[in-house]
């Protein structure tokens, strides 16, 4: 019997999966293009930043130049004309500016001539250095002016060639034209002119930059939109195609498995073969269940008591050996249980036991923890709790022995005695032993309680 009428699965599974794969590929493209608008954005990011910076070193290394000549004739301190001449020669920070300006700005619209930054800049540099020959020739005065020694000085002031004119003058003259020079109309022109080259330059690298910045991101943002048009359209595209299999195909199936690993019966059934397959698996793990429920009672449980039996209590005892748990143990036993059973029979003694086991297992370890080792002996065992609970154990001791002490239901009067120990390390040998001790410290000290063997 068919699910659903008139719905061709194979072509309409087929419409979906060309449809997912189209928009994924399309999905997977865009999300590329995207990725390197992305890294386009990065890109002109850094280099409207690397740009800023090193026009504005270029600008910082001239006009250090300028401040270190001045000075050096005005205060005739010969740091200054040692500083002038390592940013010259050494650090050549105008230079390496000019580089970096040249490697960032290289294939770019920027180094073209519709946008000529790199002319301008090379222009500063021209009146930079003319500034240069001025500020030289300023500061040789004033060290000729002063008796510096010229073989101390840097190269480029020593090859200087003062005219015979200014080299007649008086100390006080050369200081007075050297300050002439560096103050003069012609330096403050040349240096002006210098200036407005470099802001031209600056401003043309910084427009360029924001203006690529803009639209690189700018196109980052439509590549992002068209990727999430896509990629909704891919996800809708999945879902339909995971809601159509859930619904026609298999959705039964899944609640069948679920249905299965749960141990539950099959039902709800969407057709007669599915049908005929859930009766088939419930009625056959029906006695399945019925078989292992048999089985396991058998296997673990005592049958008199329905308490688990030793061969449980040993699996248990070895999956909690050696383990990090607080472990409380007792052991237990019917006081002159033999005399009972000789006495009233075994009939009696059975009952005995039956309801001795009964109160073990609501006062002490519960159904899942309560042992019935042999004849009238039992173990519980009490996870998660420390000595501090010995008060409860003896507690509720008292309270079966109060019940037992009042004959029941053609049961004699009766009692206990019990033997407990604790570890933090869970079950152990030593562990057992200690119970044991304690166990016999009750029967030989009047029967009828508990004694703990931390306390012997």
């Amino acid at each position: 019997m068919k699910y659903s009428k008139g719905v061709n699965l194979k072509i309409m599974f087929l419409i979906l999966a060309i449809i997912t794969i189209s928009l994924a590929i399309l999905t997977v493209y865009f999300f590329i293009d995207s990725q390197k608008s992305y890294n386009h954005l990065q890109e002109t990011t850094k280099k409207y930043y690397l740009a800023d910076y090193y026009i504005s070193e270029f600008i910082n290394a001239s006009d250090y130049l300028c401040d270190q000549s001045r000075l050096y004739v005005v205060t005739q301190d010969i740091n200054h004309l040692n500083e002038y001449f390592y940013e010259l020669t050494k650090k050549v920070r105008r230079q390496l500016a000019m580089a970096k300006l040249d490697e960032i700005t290289t294939g770019d619209e920027i180094s073209s001539e519709e946008n000529p930054a790199a002319d301008y800049l090379m222009d500063s540099l021209l009146f930079s250095d003319e500034l240069a020959v001025l500020d030289t020739h300023a500061m040789k005065l004033v060290a000729l002016a002063t008796n510096v020694d010229m073989a101390s000085v840097d190269e480029e002031i020593q090859k200087f060639v003062i005219p015979d004119s200014e080299l007649s003058l008086s100390p006080e003259k050369k200081i007075t034209l050297a300050v002439n020079l560096l103050y003069g109309k012609e330096y403050q022109d040349i240096r002006q002119q210098m200036q407005i080259k470099q802001q031209i330059a600056k401003k043309i690298i910084n427009d360029y930059t924001r203006n690529n910045q803009n639209m690189s991101f700018k196109k980052l943002s439509v590549s992002n939109i068209v990727l999430e048009v896509f990629f909704s359209l891919l996800v809708a595209t999945v879902f339909i195609l995971i809601f159509m299999m859930q619904f026609l195909l298999i959705k039964p199936i899944e609640k069948f498995v679920t249905e299965i690993q749960t141990d539950q019966p099959l039902d709800n059934v969407p057709s007669q073969e599915l049908g005929y397959f859930a009766q088939t698996y419930n009625r056959i793990n029906q006695i399945r269940k019925e078989n292992t429920l048999i089985l396991k009672e058998k296997a673990e449980r005592d049958a008199l008591t329905k308490l688990l039996n030793r061969q449980v209590f040993q699996q248990n005892a070895s999956f909690l050996s050696d383990r990090k748990l607080n472990l409380i143990l007792i052991l237990l036993d019917i006081d002159t249980f033999k005399h009972i059973n000789d006495t009233y029979g075994h009939d009696t003694g059975d009952r005995l036991i039956v309801k001795v086991a009964n109160l073990f297992r609501d006062y002490l370890g519960g159904d899942t923890d309560t042992y019935r080792i042999g004849g009238d002996e039992f173990i519980v065992f009490i996870r998660n709790k420390d000595i501090s609970y010995y008060d409860t154990i003896k507690e509720n001791v008292k309270k079966i022995n109060e019940i037992l002490s009042e004959p029941q239901d053609k049961i004699p009067e009766s009692s206990i005695s019990a033997g407990t120990a604790f570890s933090e390390n869970g079950y152990s040998k030593t562990l057992y032993n200690n119970a044991d001790q304690a166990l016999y410290h009750t029967k030989e000290n009047g029967k009828c309680g508990v004694s703990f063997f931390e306390n012997l």
